[in-house]
């Protein structure tokens, strides 16, 4: 039987009082932000701690590891606050489930960039298959092609479940299919070194951007963001730097009308693309007949 987030939900948390010292923050995936903790800081001053943080028993008695609430903490440590309000998780919670705990605790909050959520969903994916190793596949000696559709049967199962697990997110953040698997595609796309780099940027919060990026080639990933971040910009949207980076010079005004046109053809539906036709019918026609089309 494997071990899921809600086999656990109905055991009891409780609330207690630790000093920050008790409170140990190890390697975290979403970084406290400088300028986040400042006014949380100043707001904790006026007001006081509002929301609890959540923690759960370390391996040193008296000693508790953060899953949720880095910059709470951080802003409390500016304070100097005494006491942190914490929630603690039950004993009996395993490291993957409190990587869960900490992953649906930030996911579905609204200041988190497109990096940072396809990040989380990412590693929402990965607790997941380390919860339910059952449903990992591998071990067949067959065929390369028989295993290849065991695999894809495999992974279409496993994506199911996965959303299944997070319908909460999916209610709370509109998260569609398509747009879970596009988040992990951008989160396994980029490499630590390029993540790092635009993390404080306008590219961390911009999907169609960020999409590109994650599908071109390391050396290219590399230049794209040295001709956006340069000073000034080399170019001023994802797709200029990615044409630059391949070698490639920048269309011209009127080309880049029809890159955009003929990029937005290829996803319109069948009734669009027709409706399209009828509204340019009389250029169609007339271009078809100099050109000696037979119709």
């Amino acid at each position: 039987m494997t071990d899921t987030p809600e086999q656990n939900s109905n055991q009891p948390l409780r609330s207690v009082a630790l000093a920050p010292g008790q409170i140990e923050v190890g390697e975290r995936l979403r970084k406290a932000k400088p300028h986040r903790v400042e006014v949380m800081a100043a707001d904790m001053q006026v007001q006081g701690q509002l929301q609890p943080i959540l923690v759960c028993e370390a391996e040193t008695a008296g000693k508790y590891q953060l899953v949720d609430g880095g910059q709470r903490l951080a802003a409390l440590i500016a304070i100097k606050a005494a006491f942190v309000e914490a929630v603690v998780l039950p004993a009996s919670y395993g490291s993957g489930l409190r990587r869960y705990a900490q992953i649906m605790a930030n996911v579905n909050r609204e200041e988190l960039t497109k990096l940072e959520r396809a990040e989380y969903l990412s590693e929402l994916r990965d607790v997941w298959q380390e919860l339910n190793p059952t449903a990992q596949h591998g071990g067949d000696r067959r065929s390369a092609r028989v295993r290849a559709v065991k695999d894809q049967m495999a992974e279409d199962q496993n994506k199911s479940a996965i959303l299944a697990l997070s319908n909460q997110v999916a209610e709370e953040v509109g998260l569609s299919r398509r747009s879970f698997f596009n988040a992990i595609e951008i989160a396994k796309g980029l490499p630590p070194a390029i993540k790092d780099r635009i993390r404080e940027t306008w590219i961390a919060d911009h999907q169609a951007g960020l999409q590109a990026l994650a599908k071109a080639e390391p050396d290219q990933q590399e230049r794209a963001c040295d001709i956006l971040l340069s000073d000034p910009p080399e170019a001023s949207t994802m797709a200029d730097a990615l044409l630059l980076a391949q070698g490639r010079a920048l269309p011209k005004n009127d080309d880049k009308h029809y890159h955009r046109v003929t990029a937005t053809w290829s996803r319109l539906s069948t009734k669009s693309k027709r409706a399209f036709i009828d509204e340019h019918k009389r250029e169609i026609i007339a271009h078809a007949r100099k050109q000696g089309w037979t119709i």
